[in-house]
């Protein structure tokens, strides 16, 4: 797709239909820098949510390994609290 010009509330509706990724987006005056961000060129993410179990660790740098379903879902690093940082190894009651 070239662009869309005036339509990004219709695009991104229709990204949130499709359950796509996101969008980037370029202001029609910017331009690209190869040596420095700016907010000419943003991205704009469609953030899906899910409950999911923490099914161990990664040892050395922080990483709880993501189940759902489970299935494997991946590992999160990003967006936790260094005071949530620490694995409680004591077995779990059930």
């Amino acid at each position: 797709m070239a662009y869309i010009d005036g339509r990004g509330e219709d695009l991104w509706d229709a990204i949130i239909a499709r359950n796509m990724e996101g969008i980037v987006a370029n202001r029609k005056d910017g331009r690209y820098h190869t040596d420095k961000q700016t907010n000419d060129i943003i991205k704009v993410i469609n953030y899906t949510h899910v409950d999911v179990q923490i099914a161990g660790w990664r040892k050395g740098d922080f990483g709880w390994l993501a189940h759902y379903n489970g299935r494997p879902a991946g590992v999160i690093e990003l967006g936790v609290p260094p005071t949530d940082k620490h694995v409680d190894k004591s077995p779990s009651p059930n």
